[in-house]
């Protein structure tokens, strides 16, 4: 596995774990060997404060609860998460408010939707995730924000597909919005309704965000957090 220095950053920022990295870090030298190692820690470190403790049973009685309105209302849509449940085993079809969109825009709605299914409890979460973590994960995207400006209640890195995102939850006066960045992945600005879940992708700097939600009524506000926290690329040394 032969790459430079910027494809092992790429790499670092999609699967940290890859034990092929081991090999590069190596080749590459001591700068390679560090940043891997605080890449690893990160993960390790953001999985330890963020945990969200899942109920004895609560899975369970989420899917019955599920397959208990796909009998009793089969017209009905069912809540907001239980569709993007449903969604993960097969994506509804699409119902677009707008003319036709590029194929890559609605595989990355889709995916992020799907996705929702894999960490449905990081919507229980209420404590803010701490700035300096809110700034360490978007580094690892490639991006510097200001952390204090972002008030996340959930915060992962995610794969979704064949991209790595930063899953992050905002609580809004409607509800809680998943946001989903997905860096160097360009997308149409679109409003759109999957399987009941409203969605907004947006482009953020060099890639993309998607939001997701029961309504799109905080898209706006939650929009305007994101470029109000001061997105810019990363540069050597880790700064704008």
């Amino acid at each position: 596995m032969s790459v430079n220095y910027i494809e092992f950053r790429r790499a670092l920022s999609t699967d940290p774990a890859d034990p092929q990295l081991d090999a590069v870090g190596a080749s590459l030298g001591p700068e390679a060997q560090q940043a891997l190692r605080d890449a690893r820690q990160f993960d390790q470190d953001i999985v330890a404060a963020l945990a969200v403790p899942i109920p004895p049973g609560l899975e369970d009685r989420l899917l019955g609860r599920l397959a208990n309105e796909r009998r009793s209302t089969p017209k009905r849509h069912a809540p907001w998460l239980i569709a993007a449940l449903a969604a993960s085993a097969l994506l509804a079809t699409v119902l677009w408010n707008r003319g036709a969109m590029d194929g890559r825009t609605e595989r990355m709605i889709q995916a992020s939707v799907a996705h929702l299914s894999h960490e449905p409890f990081a919507l229980t979460r209420t404590e803010r995730v701490p700035a300096p973590l809110i700034e360490r994960a978007f580094a690892t995207a490639g991006l510097k924000v200001e952390g204090e400006r972002l008030p996340l209640s959930y915060l992962m890195r995610c794969p979704v597909d064949d991209f790595m995102t930063l899953h992050m939850v905002i609580r809004a006066r409607s509800g809680p919005v998943t946001a989903l960045l997905i860096p160097d992945r360009t997308a149409e600005r679109l409003d759109v309704k999957v399987s009941g879940v409203a969605a907004r992708s947006m482009p953020y700097v060099s890639g993309a965000v998607i939001l997701l939600a029961e309504s799109d009524r905080d898209f706006d506000t939650i929009e305007t957090l994101f470029y109000d926290a001061g997105p810019a690329p990363m540069v050597a040394g880790g700064s704008r």
